[in-house]
């Protein structure tokens, strides 16, 4: 695994957990929406999966970040 793969990889574990973590107050309100999250904080919910990559994809060139639905 590369550094970059390894660091994606503890990047996507690491905001999985900060997810879950605020789940429970983002259902009410963002239920089926998609949550772009960088460094464990939420970014921005956005409508569709492909909204939040192109927007993760343009603020994080190195491509470290995670979108949870």
């Amino acid at each position: 695994m590369s550094n970059i793969e390894e660091l994606k990889k503890i990047e996507q574990d690491n905001n999985y957990e900060y997810f879950l973590s605020i789940l429970p107050s983002l259902i009410p309100a963002y239920q089926g929406k998609c949550a772009l999250l960088h460094s464990k904080q939420l970014i921005k919910i956005f409508d569709t999966i492909a909204d939040a990559y192109e927007a993760g994809s343009l603020m994080y060139k190195d491509g470290v970040f995670s979108i949870q639905e």
